[in-house]
């Protein structure tokens, strides 16, 4: 059985506006980059990209998949310092970046697809207008997207 990310049939697609407009909205937190990104078994694709050339990477190397594992704003102000992220390959002292926050994309049966990110490449955190922006206020979802 496919799973939901799958039955979506959204992988490898092309850019939508849609989609770049979400990610122009987490863009707004005044970080270099942002992502709409999806997490399959092997790697993760980024549906839109602000600050990012590649299209996807491998799951091995992936802050996002981490970061779907939570289930709310996920803050994470130096990836360097972070326990869960420093034995990442990418967190290994040449990460392009630092800071992470991230709330999750999930399917209406609440299985998470993927983060919604902005990323920074040094420490920091969000300022109480950004955390508490309509964006960030609850859970991404694909239904009705």
């Amino acid at each position: 059985m496919p799973s939901a990310l799958h039955r979506y049939r959204i992988l490898d697609t092309e850019p939508e506006r849609r989609f770049d407009d979400l990610a122009m909205l987490a863009h707004v937190c005044g970080t270099p980059m942002a992502l709409i990104t999806l997490v399959d078994e092997h790697r993760q694709w980024f549906k839109s990209r602000v600050g990012v050339s590649v299209a996807e990477t491998g799951r091995a190397v992936s802050f996002c998949a981490l970061a779907i594992e939570q289930h709310d704003l996920s803050i994470v102000p130096d990836t360097l310092q972070d326990e869960r992220f420093s034995r990442q390959p990418a967190g290994n002292g040449r990460a392009a970046h630092s800071f992470l926050c991230s709330g999750p994309t999930r399917h209406a049966d609440v299985h998470a697809l993927g983060p919604v990110c902005v990323i920074e490449r040094r420490p920091r955190t969000l300022t109480a207008h950004e955390r508490g922006a309509p964006k960030w206020s609850s859970n991404w979802s694909f239904v009705g997207v």
